[in-house]
């Protein structure tokens, strides 16, 4: 299984492309309202939803993402927001699904013998993109790797294109290497020979397990890394589906306060009640968020 560096370029256009004025947000630069907006929109489960139940959220997403050195620079934030749609669409996705297949092939905590079929592997490609496949006048501030831009690499079309020879090169080591994996279970493994044969080329690529979860970034030089995702995964997937629980709990608290009443506040100042209530519903919210938060890793 694979990702693309910058897979969230794609989600940025299919986000655009369903608002009022879809060409406009392509072709100009990039804004931090729209940038708000875009977020809400990725957080809410209804977009029909109050936007002040998402706004502890919201703001806790900018605060990770935006570049606050430079925050009103359309490249940046146009980048940085590809940077969270790549995140929480497609690299998280597929990080929980190999780690969850990769289990599938451990016996009581050991690794079962590597030479079986079976074996899990995960790649990235972060070849910087040169040529587009959408009007140039879109996204011209997007920089990195293009969704799929892998895919004329592995099927070899790149190479009746004038390109340079270390294109070439890349695209025959990527075609090797998935071809090997399909006829012998391991990537490394050439299936004329039975041997290890890294052709020259780097590391060997080692199966992705959830101990060490390693994979193989692919570029013109690739190489074996380790992924660097806890701090992602915790963020996404616990502090701000918290944040929106929270802040939905003290939104209908506040709205409907019966059912925590102050017993020290008098029962005929129901607007002192109201006011209570939220105000410590509020300061427990910010204490979690800041306890989480100060735990994730960068």
């Amino acid at each position: 299984m694979g990702t693309i560096s910058e897979d969230g370029e794609v989600a940025f256009r299919l986000w655009a492309l369903m608002q009022p004025n879809p060409i406009s947000i392509l072709e100009n630069p990039f804004n931090l309202s729209e940038f708000e907006r875009g977020t809400f929109e990725c957080l809410t489960d209804n977009l029909k939803d109050n936007a002040r139940l998402y706004e502890a959220a919201v703001a806790t997403v900018l605060d990770r993402y935006i570049d606050w050195e430079n925050p009103d620079s359309p490249t940046s934030l146009g980048n940085q927001y590809v940077s969270l749609l790549t995140d929480y669409i497609f690299l998280l996705p597929t990080v929980d699904t190999v780690v969850a297949h990769s289990k599938r092939w451990l016996d009581n905590g050991r690794t079962i013998d590597p030479s079986l079929q079976g074996n899990t592997y995960l790649y990235r490609f972060s070849l910087p993109t040169t040529t587009r496949t959408f009007p140039k006048s879109w996204m011209s501030w997007f920089r990195g790797t293009a969704h799929a831009s892998d895919i004329q690499f592995v099927f070899g079309s790149i190479l009746k294109e004038n390109v340079t020879e270390e294109s070439k090169k890349l695209s025959k080591f990527m075609i090797k290497r998935w071809s090997n994996f399909i006829k012998t279970g391991n990537p490394n493994l050439d299936d004329v020979t039975k041997t290890f044969a890294n052709q020259g080329l780097h590391d060997q690529w080692l199966p992705f397990h959830e101990s060490d979860q390693r994979y193989m970034d692919i570029s013109y030089t690739p190489v074996l890394k380790k992924v660097q995702i806890s701090g992602v995964r915790h963020f996404w997937n616990e502090l701000i589906p918290l944040l929106k629980q929270q802040t939905r709990a003290v939104r209908q608290a506040v709205e409907a306060p019966k059912g925590c009443e102050d017993v020290t506040t008098p029962k005929g100042n129901s607007s002192s009640r109201n006011l209570a209530h939220g105000s410590m519903c509020l300061i427990v919210v910010l204490f979690i968020s800041a306890i989480l938060t100060g735990k994730r890793e960068i």
